[in-house]
């Protein structure tokens, strides 16, 4: 699904409600829609000239919090195969340390009374 009219070529050419959504929820989330390196249209409906029609329907949605702390990503399209989609790949140079979460626990949990046997 497109998020704005720059994602297609061709066709016709608007954004529906689920497109707004759609993109309203990737900022809700705060997710990064990592761009490829080597062009934007990842599906294309085989035809050739005036009538053709492309458009990003496939895409890379990264966490912000994974994209802050720190590395290099490059997101390519790759050659197809024939099918009408072209394969997308991500690749990430990590700064290469240890991540770690911070132990978190609600005080309700020890209400339950089978929380030490699930523990």
């Amino acid at each position: 699904m497109i998020t704005n009219l720059q994602e297609k070529k061709g066709g016709i050419r608007h954004l529906d409600v689920h497109a707004a959504r759609f993109a309203e929820v990737i900022h809700q989330i705060k997710c990064i829609d990592i761009k490829t390196s080597n062009g934007i249209f990842t599906w294309n409906k085989k035809r050739i000239g005036s009538n053709g029609v492309a458009s990003k329907l496939d895409r890379f949605l990264l966490s912000e919090s994974i994209v802050l702390t720190g590395g290099s990503y490059e997101a390519q399209i790759l050659p197809s195969v024939g099918s009408d989609h072209w394969p997308i790949s991500l690749t990430w140079e990590g700064k290469h340390q240890q991540l770690t979460k911070p132990f978190r626990i609600e005080h309700c949990w020890f209400k339950d009374p089978n929380f030490k046997f699930k523990v």
